[in-house]
């Protein structure tokens, strides 16, 4: 049985610029654990979840995403590589294959949000996978996965459709 002041309360829905900070505060939150030591990616999902909320806080802006691992999977640092509109023209495989061994990176993850999914935007990132395996592998870092994100497909890892 509910008391009279339950029956009387009014649920308000949440204000968008609260929900903001949450995501905000849950951004801070998560990369605070990926700098940690004990932070280890142990399988697609949990790099699902971080990726999902940390590409959300983009609000629908397409970019390029990193997660620089140790030898163990450990979590070095992550690095928004690019915001805005991306083009395969000026990409440069150089300021990944930097950035990694700056940190000294022995694995990498990545992820590409893009608004509109399908299938030429599969290709591309195919083909753009390509290019930073090659790279990275010319000095022995490994593409552990690469993941696209969007509201079509979700979070889509190439590694667990064997792609990589």
């Amino acid at each position: 049985m509910s008391n009279h002041s339950e029956r009387g309360s009014v649920t308000r829905l949440p204000n968008p610029s609260d929900d903001n900070a949450i995501v905000r505060q849950a951004l801070e939150i998560l990369e605070a654990r990926s700098r940690m030591p004990e932070w280890y990616v142990q399988n697609a999902d949990d790099v699902k979840q971080y990726l999902r909320l940390r590409l959300a806080a983009e609000h629908g802006r397409e970019c390029m995403f990193v997660l620089f691992l140790d030898a163990r999977d450990g979590v070095i640092d992550t690095d928004l590589l690019y915001q805005g509109g991306f083009d395969l023209g000026t990409f440069k495989s150089r300021v990944v294959v930097q950035r990694a061994l700056a940190c000294n990176a022995t694995g990498v993850v990545f992820a590409h949000n893009q608004t509109d999914g399908g299938e030429a935007w599969g290709r591309t990132d195919q083909y753009l996978l390509s290019r930073l395996i090659n790279a990275l592998g010319l000095v022995d870092i490994t593409v552990r996965d690469y993941f696209l994100v969007s509201n079509e497909v979700g979070v889509y890892s190439f590694y667990e459709h064997g792609r990589i």
